[in-house]
């Protein structure tokens, strides 16, 4: 989960070496070691960040599980507003029996998000970069037997997929929502972008976005230390993200920035749910 940055007024991006999953963290925050950046590829190229956050997710997935349960998230909170909207949907369609189809961007160890969907009984296919974030969530989202008479079960269903999200591709109208909580900012900007676009494609007439994304006043990017290893984040201005989720087609249902602490350092997320 993690933007890293004690306020927001100023993108950082890390100059030196660091020792440097899925979503939130805290990051060693000096400004003496960095400088302010714009670009989106000023670290690398896209293809390097991909192989960084992939590599280093799966070696701290089992870390990142303990530390991102340890405190507070409004995660669930916001997830429980789309379902809400949904449920109200079905009902005003006479569709309640029908199970909602999810995307869910960057699910992580499935803790507590996948959880909580499929519990709920809606179809989730979840995808993440990480093997091992991946291989996690198939032993924390437990599916419920079905088709026994005696044992009645009202439980969803999930797909795992193992890939980049910018390698997904569904046909038009496939979900109900799609969901990205504390993982499309580990995409460089211009990727995002494009991604939000994709997701109104996917996305049912009527359906919802919700996506976790950094708080800043400029862009920017960073890669530094996260759990003992490197990791990169990117970050366009609120406004922008306001803009673009506009310009793709959604209607802006709600924004509102969350401030949360982790490590004892406050970090500002900026929550954006959209309508097709």
């Amino acid at each position: 989960m993690a933007i890293p940055n004690n306020g927001r007024t100023t993108a950082f991006l890390s100059t030196g070496d660091s020792d440097a999953e899925n979503r939130r963290g805290s990051a060693e925050n000096n400004p003496a070691d960095r400088n302010t950046n714009t670009s989106s590829n000023a670290i690398g190229s896209n293809t390097y960040i991909k192989s960084l956050v992939q590599a280093n997710y799966d070696i701290i997935a089992a870390r990142y599980l303990a530390w991102a349960t340890s405190f507070p998230s409004p995660r669930l909170e916001f997830l429980q507003k789309v379902m809400d909207r949904l449920e109200t949907r079905a009902i005003a369609r006479g569709s309640t029996k029908s199970k909602p189809y999810v995307l869910e961007l960057g699910c992580g160890s499935g803790v507590p998000a996948t959880q909580l969907m499929v519990r709920s009984g809606y179809a989730v296919t979840a995808n993440d970069i990480s093997a091992a974030q991946i291989q996690l969530a198939r032993e924390h989202v437990v599916v419920s037997p079905t088709g026994d008479e005696n044992e009645p079960s009202e439980s969803g269903t999930v797909e795992f997929i193992h890939a980049d999200m910018m390698d997904l591709d569904f046909p038009a109208g496939t979900f109900d929502a799609v969901v990205g909580l504390y993982s499309i900012f580990h995409l460089p900007v211009d990727e995002q972008e494009v991604l939000i676009g994709r997701i109104f494609h996917w996305l049912k007439e009527g359906g919802y976005l919700l996506m976790t994304v950094g708080a800043m006043d400029e862009s920017g990017s960073a890669q530094e230390n996260f759990l003992g290893e490197e990791m990169y984040w990117s970050w366009f201005p609120e406004k922008v993200y306001r803009e673009i989720v506009s310009r793709e087609g959604f209607v802006v249902v709600e924004t509102e920035v969350r401030v949360e602490v982790e490590d004892g350092k406050e970090v500002h997320f900026l929550w954006i749910l959209g309508r097709k």
